[in-house]
């Protein structure tokens, strides 16, 4: 999460949003002495639930990945994308950056049959969203999402690029949030009461240097350039989303390009997601589909 205070546009669900404004209102007035526990993110354990041990999968970490093993001998590469998504990174989790690198070597890997993005997150920075997403689209081995309760904004962003995508049913999982967001901050009128003034020198040749700032009155030029930034990430979003799901999207008066949420019921029935079910029916979904492409590619 604290990368994400480095970067402009965001793909965040308003929620979530509404929740880290306070944090990041402090960190930029009390400096960086927030709370360690608000960002600590926990490391998944993978039990071996009902689902699990009905469905005969087993599971182990190797050389720092975890795999799940089928009694058909598929093994299944599970990548975790937990908390709020980064190009880099932050803590515990993966950024978007290391998970391409990860798709990259399970398509380079003759052991590894099909992968598991295994989700729950209420978005992120845009940076590097759009690398990750493709690299999902194009991988050669079939990548079966699975979100547990939420995928908003940038995680959808991704997820909608799998090759079916499978929603927590035991959870009252929602998904979409498609749409970009950049927070703008102020305080003059703050500075005016405490009685501060401050003024940004800039060097002659630096007329354009950091036009909007929280100290300054915001030129309206400066304003349009970063309203059709934010309408350019907004429409390769959109397209992303319309690329992955293809036809699966159904025509509707329902506009899901708006930012809006919905829950897993509604996703399904307007295509935003294949399936409703356990992460033990993504993980043999992903292995049925690794089986599917072999029998293919023999007859052909």
């Amino acid at each position: 999460m604290l990368e994400m205070f480095n970067h402009g546009a965001w793909c965040l669900e308003s929620r979530f949003f509404n929740r880290i404004s306070p944090l990041i209102f402090r960190s930029l007035t009390h400096g960086n002495d927030l709370p360690k526990s608000l960002f600590e993110t926990k490391v998944e354990d993978y039990p071996k639930g009902r689902h699990a041990y009905a469905s005969g999968i087993d599971g182990e970490y190797l050389n720092g990945q975890y795999y799940y093993f089928l009694k058909d001998n598929s093994k299944v590469l599970s990548l975790p994308v937990k908390g709020t998504l980064t190009k880099n990174g932050d803590l515990c989790s993966y950024g978007s950056a290391q998970l391409i690198k990860e798709i990259d070597k399970a398509n380079r890997d003759d052991d590894v049959d099909a992968i598991l993005l295994d989700g729950e997150g209420p978005g992120g920075t845009v940076d590097g969203i759009t690398a990750f997403s493709d690299s999902i689209y194009n991988s050669e081995k079939p990548i079966i999402g699975f979100g547990d309760r939420m995928l908003a904004s940038a995680h959808y962003w991704a997820f909608s690029q799998t090759t079916e995508l499978v929603l927590n049913d035991q959870e009252y999982s929602e998904v979409g949030s498609i749409g970009v967001l950049q927070m703008l901050i102020s305080h003059t009128e703050m500075l005016k009461k405490e009685g501060i003034k401050v003024e940004i020198m800039r060097a002659e040749q630096s007329i354009d240097k950091a036009l909007i700032n929280s100290v300054e009155e915001w030129p309206e030029a400066s304003i349009k350039q970063e309203q059709q930034l934010l309408n350019s990430i907004a429409n390769d979003f959109s397209n992303a989303v319309r690329r992955g799901r293809g036809s699966t999207l159904q025509k509707s008066d329902e506009n899901i390009f708006t930012g809006k949420m919905y829950q897993k019921d509604q996703a399904l029935s307007l295509g935003m997601v294949d399936h409703l079910g356990s992460k033990a029916e993504a993980i043999i979904l992903a292995a049925d589909y690794a089986k599917y492409k072999k029998k293919k590619s023999i007859i052909i």
